[in-house]
């Protein structure tokens, strides 16, 4: 598979990404710097869990999608894109994604940006 064939498509990226999050103990927010603790990566969802508030947060596949489309049509995707959708999980959402070695970020605001060949 080529890295233009994986940006195109949500199932390769999903398995990319749930291939990389396996890999980790934890992810930090990109704005704040929370940190997260990785609990569990399954097929339909990733969860985590703040290490501070101790609330875990499940984060569906289709998450996922919702804020792939958005990145994948419009080449970036804001913070506030996911809102209020997706509120509650869209900075660590941001911060999962920012994990894809063909997506980078920026702050103020916080944007993700997809990287094309």
């Amino acid at each position: 598979m080529s890295r233009k064939e994986g940006i195109k498509n949500f199932e390769n990226m999903w398995e990319e990404l749930r291939d990389i999050i396996q890999g980790l103990d934890e992810v930090r927010t990109l704005s704040r710097g929370n940190i997260n603790r990785i609990v569990k990566v399954t097929e339909t969802s990733i969860t985590v869990q703040n290490i501070d508030t101790l609330v875990e947060r499940e984060i569906s596949k289709e998450d996922f999608e919702y804020a792939w489309e958005v990145l994948e049509s419009q080449g970036k995707l804001y913070m506030e894109d996911l809102a209020p959708r997706l509120h509650g999980r869209k900075a660590i959402i941001m911060a999962l994604l920012n994990k894809l070695p063909y997506i980078s970020y920026s702050n103020r605001p916080v944007t993700l940006h997809l990287l094309r060949e």
